[in-house]
């Protein structure tokens, strides 16, 4: 996402730059290079460091933010918000991958995701009918969500709510035989 090219040399370049800087006077290094990996930071005390990585095999999990799970008095007109634990590709997040069902039928909405705070942003095509439950299916597995090394989420996520009942207007402050005449 954001237009980011992984095999420029722009973050070697400024970490450069700030080597020199924060090094000069010392006699060790402060900052390291892992190649394949990235940076790191160590303290200058005396020690010996261990540092192990190996790849990204966790799968991400999405929790429900607005509505959570069992909420009643949803506004019909809202917008649906789940947060990934992880920061996820793109290109596998869709309409198709998250779905919003009512009595199991596939509801029209779009999906939108935000690389920024994690969050996907389910917005119906249209109002949401009042008084009326409907469930958010996220599919795991093969076919969902992956993350940015590739792992989909471990299961399906699902959660449900109830948007608000109709509130029987049109409503008057009126009875029938008191209502102004127009």
């Amino acid at each position: 996402g954001h237009g980011f090219d992984g095999y420029s040399n722009l973050i070697d370049v400024h970490i450069n730059h700030l080597r020199k800087k924060v090094e000069r006077g010392f006699s060790s290094k402060l900052i390291h290079t892992v190649k394949g990996v990235g940076y790191a930071r160590f303290d200058a005390s005396a020690g010996s460091y261990s540092v192990e990585y190996g790849p990204d095999t966790t799968a991400p999990t999405l929790t429900p933010q607005d509505p959570v799970d069992g909420a009643d008095f949803v506004n019909p007109g809202s917008e649906i918000v789940a947060r990934f634990s992880e920061g996820m590709d793109p290109q596998s997040i869709s309409a198709s991958a998250i779905q919003l069902l009512k009595a199991g039928v596939p509801i029209p909405a779009s999906v939108r995701y935000d690389a920024l705070d994690q969050t996907i942003h389910l917005k119906p095509s249209a109002a949401l009918q009042t008084g009326t439950t409907y469930t958010v299916v996220a599919t795991g597995g093969a076919g969902g969500p992956t993350d940015l090394a590739g792992n989909p989420m471990a299961g399906d996520v699902t959660w449900s709510f109830t948007t608000m009942p109709d509130p029987g207007c049109p409503c008057s402050v009126w009875t029938s035989q008191d209502a102004p005449l127009v």
